[in-house]
């Protein structure tokens, strides 16, 4: 929702305004602090110019990209014998321990 709000250039005072809702709830809500009934859904979505499931939308977060590394690693290792396989596999994992982890944000 804060989101959204933001991305329509709202302050929270505006948005509560056009919703006929508190300031402070409309805070409560972004901290998720509170939870909207059905008609509070109605009203933000109303307020916000999009209908209640895009508004819903709006909080999952995105899924990550897939990568197509498993199926490139599959194609490198097609045709090696288990063992082969096997040895590729630990290779790839001591090679994944020297690269630093990313942290997350």
């Amino acid at each position: 929702m804060r989101q959204l709000r933001e991305d329509l250039g709202l302050s929270q005072a505006d948005l509560a305004e056009a919703a006929d809702l508190s300031t402070q709830f409309i805070a409560a809500l972004e901290q998720q602090n509170r939870s909207a009934t059905l008609k509070t859904v109605d009203k933000l979505s109303s307020a916000l110019g999009v209908t209640a499931s895009q508004l819903f939308a709006a909080g999952e977060k995105k899924a990550r990209p897939k990568s197509a590394a498993p199926e490139k690693v599959a194609r490198l290792l097609d045709g090696l014998t288990a063992a082969q396989q096997e040895r590729m596999v630990r290779a790839l994992r001591e090679m994944r321990g020297l690269v630093p982890r990313r942290t997350k944000r």
